[in-house]
Formats: C-alpha cells, structure tokens, sequence
C-alpha cells in the first residue's frame, strides 16, 4: 500500500482524465463533501468508499449529499479496479484494485484538492509535533523516518500533527508561519525499527486500525494528536537524513541546505516558480533550521525534545 499522497511509479494519463482546471464535469447524484478551506470538496462516485475513507482521514469532516454540476474529483469503478480523475490527481491514480487502495489514493488527491483553493497554502512531504510551544517539522522522503519520528515524539506526550503531509500558511496576518492539522491517521511501517523500544512498540499496538504485512495505520486518542483545523506556529525546521548506524547528531543546516529540500518536498500548484523560490527563502531565515542525522528514532527524537521541549506541550 503505498503512502497517502505519493507516488513509487510514473504513469501516464489516460485520455480524458479530465486534468483541465476547475471541477470535472460529473453526472447527478449521491457524492460525498468535504471540508475544504474555502469551499466544500465534492467527490462524485465515492460513496461505496466511505468506510475505508473513514479509516484513512481520521477526523476530517465529510457527508454525504446531492450531486450537481460538477465535482473536484471523480471516482470512478472499472472491471480493473478504480480510477481517480481531477484537476491534481496523480498520473498513476487509476487501476487501483480494490476499495482500500482508492481509499488512500483519494485522501492523497483530497490534501491536494485543499491546498489548491487557497493561494497561500503549501503541503510539505513532512512529519510534525508540538514540542514544547511551538510546532517541530521533519522534512524528508520516503524511507526518511518520518513517521517513526512522529510517532516516538507521540509516544511521549509531544502531540502529534502529521507523518507525511503538512498543510501550511508561509506566514499569518502576525507574520508568523503556520501548520495546520487535516486529522489524517499515522501510518508505520512493519516491522518496527530494532532498538524503538519495547514502550513504543506496545504504543503501537495498543492503536492500530488496520494493519498489512508491512505497515500499520493508527488511531491516536484525542490528546495524544491535533484535530481537523488544528493550528500551530512553527518553531523549527529539520531535515533528516537517515543512516543505517551510528549516533544521533542534531546540527544547524545551511539555509541552502534547507530552502533545498524545502523545495524538493513541496506541493503549491498556486505559486509561480519565481515566488516559490523567494517564499522558501524567506521562510528558511524567518526559522531555526537544523539538519538531523540518525539511524534510531527513539535516540533522534529524545535529542530534539531536549533542544525545543523548553515550555510545557499544550
């Protein structure tokens, strides 16, 4: 199962994908709605979808309703499986096989279908906690550790804000940049890392939802994550890098290094090149930025709660 939002393969499009800006043309009828930042989301053909939805969105709102018009995104069932098509779906959303994978893949295209009503938002590929006052985000692709970071950051009481995808505004009207939580559930993959801990370990368990041979989806309680709307200042930015041993090091990043992954992990289909550029810019000196380099999650995120755990989590 692949993670919500991302891709391992590139496909084309078939004809008639309906990719042209604005809603995609839909028939009549039942569709389920979303919440959105501007405006409700409308999916057409996903109702038969609304209970593996329910698993994969955690607490983001949605009903069922009339159709119209037109819609944000359609689902639609074929003999092979289904196919997803909408202005930012991606190129291989189609052929999914069963009810599960368009599941995932629709919460994917929901978090792109938000972000695209507001000119102010962006979606980083990254984890996120609250720690101490303000909001720690983790920047990194796949295999990084993002989720495990999150979730041992979780399992000591630091709540918990996402694993793979960070909505956020660059800057409020207080000039202060700002994530906000979509209440999608954590995911991790299986087996655990060696060296987690037996506590983590029994934190995950005691949480899953839905599990695979090589992954687990997770409901955490309601003080333990963010919910729907959730909002937090950013305290720091993090890149992670990784390695198969040695100890954890926590060190201050270029800002290059940083607006460099800024950019190779973001989604802000309302921004021109040039802006974007000059935007993470501004946002890589506006922060604290740090590069964390480490092979155990539980020793990495014990080493950033001693640096920015300075004032009680909320």
């Amino acid at each position: 199962m692949r993670r919500i939002g991302t891709s391992n393969r590139r496909g084309q499009a078939a004809a008639g994908t309906g990719r042209e800006n604005g809603p995609c043309r839909a028939r009549a009828g039942r569709r389920l709605i979303f919440a959105g930042p501007r405006r409700s989301i409308t999916v057409e053909g996903a109702a038969a979808l609304k209970d593996e939805l329910a698993v994969f969105l955690g607490d983001w709102p949605f009903r069922e309703g009339e159709g119209g018009d037109g819609a944000d995104i359609i689902v639609e069932q074929t003999g092979k499986g289904y196919v997803l098509r909408g202005p930012h779906t991606p190129d291989d959303s189609m052929d999914l096989p069963d009810a599960r994978y368009a599941a995932n893949w629709l919460a994917g295209a929901l978090i792109s279908a938000y972000v695209a009503q507001d000119e102010g938002l962006i979606c980083l590929h990254a984890a996120a906690n609250r720690v101490g006052s303000g909001l720690v985000v983790f920047m990194g692709g796949s295999l990084a550790g993002k989720s495990s970071l999150a979730l041992q950051f979780a399992a000591a009481g630091h709540r918990f804000f996402c694993d793979d995808r960070l909505v956020m505004h660059c800057a409020d009207k207080a000039g202060t940049p700002t994530g906000i939580c979509l209440g999608l559930v954590p995911k991790v993959r299986l087996p655990l890392p060696a060296g987690a801990g037996d506590g983590f370990g029994e934190f995950i368990n005691r949480r899953r939802i839905l599990c695979w041979d090589d992954a687990a989806y997770l409901r955490l309680a309601r003080g333990e994550a963010a919910r729907f709307g959730d909002r937090c200042g950013v305290s720091a930015l993090i890149v992670l890098s990784r390695h198969p041993q040695g100890p954890a090091t926590l060190r201050p990043a270029a800002r290059a290094e940083v607006v460099r992954a800024l950019l190779s992990h973001i989604f802000a289909p309302n921004i021109p090149g040039a802006r974007l550029v000059r935007d993470m810019t501004v946002l890589a000196s506006q922060l604290p930025v740090y590069s964390l380099t480490f092979s155990n999650s539980r020793e990495a995120s014990r080493l950033v709660a001693a640096r920015f755990a300075g004032t009680a989590d909320a």
